[in-house]
């Protein structure tokens, strides 16, 4: 008699990885960084207290010739809402 092996066909289950959709909670500037914490899975991380392409000093302001003085701003606001 011959026997004849059964060819059984593994399926592998993929790994289910659960991948959380933080919410994160972030403590008041004090600092380059602040600690945050996820409100789902209670994970940690520092965030920085700034954007890496700006600086904090904008040149642009700090090298206007003839700054226009905010008494002028303010007069043109209440010039124009007297008009309406």
């Amino acid at each position: 008699m011959v026997q004849q092996a059964e060819n059984l066909a593994v399926q592998e289950v993929p790994e289910v990885v659960v991948v959380c959709q933080h919410h994160w909670l972030i403590k008041a500037a004090d600092g380059p960084t602040s600690p945050g914490v996820c409100q789902v899975c209670g994970e940690t991380k520092d965030f920085k207290n700034y954007v890496e392409t700006a600086t904090w000093g904008d040149t642009r302001l700090i090298n206007r010739q003839d700054p226009v003085p905010t008494s002028a701003i303010m007069s043109t606001k209440m010039d124009s809402w007297e008009d309406e």
